[in-house]
């Protein structure tokens, strides 16, 4: 099969190896491939930044060198994208948003905030706050602690405004309200509100509770 590259504007810079799927759409000023650091050593780097079939980047984005982005994912204007980060298929990366480094984002998943370096998050999942290290050594230089990531499952919701933080696992259909704050694990089939309060949504006083996000999959 022949690839056919509908657009890409004279303004859009490609740095490295960059390998575009068929019938991608590149939008104005975004940058593809970009190196972490600008060296002469960085421009020789042989790995492939991969931007899969009927993907849509905005623009003025910037995708950084050696991530892959999944068949049919829509990268809006002013989103980044850090390096070596892996997004599945049928993504929409929305709002401006930043994914650090080495992030693992699943199938037919939404991000419009901030994750940081590692996060995981799964298939089917609405990421609209802040995933974040703890930054429990920040004493020590930027680059010398590697702390742990939240790892998001699969079918999560997690509100506006809401930070998650450290390395806390998310268990499938847990709803994370808007502006709460997260530091432990979270069950399935929980709402989180506020300072880690946690609730099952069976108990949850609301509409939200008897939301066919948790009844139609429940076990």
């Amino acid at each position: 099969m022949v690839q056919v590259v509908i657009r890409i504007p004279d303004s859009v810079k490609q740095y490295g190896n960059v390998c575009f799927g068929s019938e991608c759409i590149i939008g104005e000023y975004s940058i593809i491939g970009y190196p972490y650091v600008e060296s002469e050593e960085s421009f020789k780097k042989t790995e492939k930044t991969i931007i899969g079939n009927k993907c849509i980047i905005g623009s003025h984005v910037i995708i950084h060198e050696e991530t892959a982005i999944g068949d049919g994912t829509m990268v809006d204007d002013y989103c980044r994208i850090g390096s070596a980060v892996k997004i599945g298929n049928n993504c929409k990366i929305l709002y401006g948003a930043n994914i650090s480094d080495e992030t693992v984002v699943g199938n037919n998943s939404i991000i419009t905030g901030f994750c940081c370096e590692r996060a995981v998050v799964g298939n089917n999942a609405r990421i609209f706050g802040e995933l974040i290290h703890s930054q429990r050594e920040p004493h020590l230089g930027w680059d010398d602690v590697i702390e742990p990531s939240p790892k998001i499952d699969d079918n999560v919701f997690i509100g506006f405004g809401a930070k998650v933080v450290g390395g806390v696992k998310i268990g499938t259909k847990a709803y994370i309200t808007a502006g709460a704050i997260l530091t432990k694990d979270v069950p399935s089939s929980y709402i989180v509100v506020g300072n880690n309060v946690m609730i099952h949504h069976k108990e949850w006083r609301g509409k939200l509770g008897a939301s066919d996000f948790f009844t139609d999959r429940d076990e």
